[in-house]
């Protein structure tokens, strides 16, 4: 494979014949020339373990989103993604030649194809110390920062503008204010009539049938035939109920006894009403009977 280098405006001024980019004498070991002190560009040593902080000009958010790891060989890991290059420093250049490794099948993003790009089509250091480094290439632009360094915080690096920014704040003399808790109504001087149940326990009626519940002067009944009516005392907005022998129910005709059992929610309806301590009008003009085992909501027929 070829190795990829950098345009001859990139090497150092003044390298004799043998440093030029068309020579093929290649270094016996990269080791050699970054671990023992050469330099590249005469700037920075690039073996080590590095972050990505910002590519093509634009901030890098996520610390640990891309590791660059220096050694006999560069090499990219970013989640997933893997990918590896030979190379060699000739000339002040650093030249690259790919070597295929496994990696996801999932798109690099903006940042993993800067850093690829840059060092893919070889690069030079053109500033940079043992911590921090800025590398540039036809292929594109990097800095670096070692993974052992102080991160610099995104806010301090330029941002892209394709990172959408959140909306400013609203004043406070924008902001609404909550709206006024609702006005408690008062509690209806007599519960006597003809009632529709709506909902037990805060949940509406299922079916299309109605329930009618009708409350005298001092009983409260409705339509079954397991004979249950209860007798009740009022004075809003407290009331207390008290089950009442089937003789006593004013239904008429009177339903014949059955050993059937209640529907869920009729038999909701009944333990609610035999616990029932208290009466609320509802802003929707309902009445709601609540005590420890739930509530009914009826509404007037």
């Amino acid at each position: 494979m070829r190795w990829a280098a950098f345009a001859a405006a990139l090497l150092v001024a003044g390298c004799d014949d043998g440093d030029a980019p068309g020579s093929q004498s290649v270094a016996t070991s990269a080791r050699d020339e970054v671990v023992h002190g050469a330099t590249v560009s005469g700037k920075a040593v690039i073996a080590g373990a590095w972050r990505l902080r910002t590519a093509g000009g634009a901030a890098v958010r996520n610390r640990e989103a891309v590791i660059l790891t220096v050694d006999d060989t560069i090499v990219m890991k970013a989640g997933c993604v893997e990918r590896e290059w030979h190379y060699r420093v000739e000339g002040g250049n650093v030249l690259t030649q790919e070597e295929g490794r496994l990696t996801c099948l999932r798109p690099l993003t903006p940042a993993e194809e800067q850093l690829s790009n840059t060092v893919a089509r070889g690069f030079v250091v053109i500033e940079g110390d043992a911590d921090d480094q800025h590398w540039r290439g036809m292929g594109g632009e990097v800095t670096l920062i070692r993974t052992d360094a102080p991160w610099v915080e995104p806010s301090a690096l330029p941002i892209p503008d394709d990172i959408p920014m959140p909306p400013p704040a609203p004043r406070m003399s924008e902001i609404a204010p909550p709206p006024p808790p609702p006005i408690p109504r008062p509690a209806p001087a007599s519960l006597i009539g003809e009632w529709r149940l709506a909902g037990v326990d805060g949940k509406p009626l299922v079916g299309s049938r109605g329930i009618a519940v009708h409350i005298g002067r001092d009983r409260i009944e409705f339509d079954n035939c397991q004979q249950i009516a209860w007798r009740y005392t009022y004075a809003a907005p407290a009331i207390a109920i008290r089950r009442t022998p089937a003789v006593t129910i004013d239904i008429a005709p009177k339903p014949l006894p059955c050993a059937a059992s209640l529907p869920p929610q009729l038999s909701a309806m009944v333990r609610a009403i035999d616990a029932a301590t208290r009466v609320e009008m509802t802003p929707e003009n309902g009445v709601r009977l609540s005590g420890e085992a739930g509530s009914v909501l009826l509404f007037r027929q």
